[in-house]
């Protein structure tokens, strides 16, 4: 039998928060531009996963900085095994910033990460 070769996908989804005063005024058309990962590390399917036939989602919340830079992670569901490696690769992602009218701002990003073992070549 062929080995079970561990697979990683992963997408994401970016919020912007409101900037107070923002609302009511549809008037104001505003400028927003996402920021796109520019860096990311693949997580790292754990051994243990593996040898016990692990798969699944994980998904998480990650806070950027206007900078781009990940500042916090919090696993909303998953495998405690498979959310570790999750967690861990996340925090070294590295983004664009996100501009509003053209001013850097924080977002948020759902992150879901697959993590599947396949017994195709």
């Amino acid at each position: 039998a062929v080995p079970a070769l561990p697979r990683v996908t992963f997408t994401t989804q970016s919020y912007v928060p409101v900037p107070n005063g923002a609302q009511g005024k549809p008037e104001r058309v505003q400028e927003l531009v996402l920021g796109q990962i520019v860096q990311h590390i693949d997580p790292t399917y754990p051994a243990q996963a593996v040898s016990q036939h692990i798969e699944g989602t994980v998904q998480l919340r990650a806070t950027v900085a206007a900078d781009g830079t990940v500042t916090a992670v919090a696993v909303i569901s998953g495998d405690p095994i498979l959310a570790s490696a999750a967690e861990a690769a996340i925090r070294q992602w590295r983004f664009a910033p996100t501009v509003l009218d053209a001013v850097p701002v924080p977002t948020e990003q759902a992150i879901t990460i697959a993590f599947s073992l396949s017994d195709k070549r």
